[in-house]
C-alpha cells in the first residue's frame, strides 16, 4: 500500500501518467502527449470524476471505513 501525504490539508487520490495513456490506447502516440495535452487530460478527468463518482464514492467508502473502525 502506498503512503499518502497531505498537501495543504488535501490528500491526493490519483494521478495520470503518459504511460497510462499509451497503455490504454490502441494506437501509436508519443510526441502528441506533450505537457499541454497531459494537463488538459488531467483537468478533464478530474472534472469527470468529480461530477460522476467522487461524492457518492466518498460517502460509501468513508461510511464503510467508519463502520469497520467502530467494530474494533
Amino acid at each position: 500500500m502506498s503512503i499518502v501525504e497531505p498537501v495543504d490539508g488535501y490528500y491526493p487520490i490519483t494521478a495520470v501518467h503518459r504511460a497510462d495513456v499509451i497503455g490504454t490506447l490502441n494506437e501509436p502516440v508519443g510526441v502528441e502527449l506533450d505537457d499541454d495535452f497531459m494537463r488538459e487530460l488531467a483537468e478533464k478527468m478530474e472534472g469527470d470524476y468529480l461530477n460522476q463518482m467522487f461524492w457518492s464514492s466518498l460517502e460509501i467508502i468513508a461510511t464503510e471505513m467508519l463502520n469497520q473502525r467502530r467494530k474494533q
